[in-house]
């Protein structure tokens, strides 16, 4: 449920800091959107990606948390904070291609909880 709503606050987040205006988009924009969409997925997997392989090479989880908000973040500070506390909570497995997986994994999970957020959000709009 936690993972849901993390995705949820990074589409809304990406939603508002990519679109130029409040307009609804115009039905030939659709397959933009739609691709606008599937790459801010990719992004907030990456970035998820990179937070759990922090994570499993020791990092200690403030300084990922320093480099985030260095980084430029902005407003995808506070979803990523919890995308960050969600890989520090998991255990750290010995084996090193234990650790690729677990990285692949949180990933692969961050990618399936945005778009699902974001069909969710779709489906919740209402229609014109």
């Amino acid at each position: 449920m936690r993972r849901i709503v993390v995705a949820t606050l990074l589409s809304c987040s990406f939603a508002a800091w990519a679109a130029p205006s409040s307009a609804a988009p115009a039905p030939a924009a659709a397959p933009a959107l739609k691709t606008q969409q599937a790459n801010q997925c990719q992004e907030i997997s990456s970035l998820a990606q990179a937070i759990m392989a922090a994570r499993q090479k020791g990092i200690p989880m403030p300084q990922v948390l320093e480099t985030l908000k260095q980084s430029g973040a902005g407003n995808l500070y506070t979803p990523m904070q919890a995308i960050a506390q969600d890989a520090y909570s998991r255990p750290q497995p010995v084996a090193e291609l234990d650790r690729q997986k677990a990285v692949q994994d949180f990933g692969n999970e961050a990618f399936a909880s945005c778009t699902k957020a974001q069909q969710q959000q779709a489906q919740s709009k209402p229609k014109r």
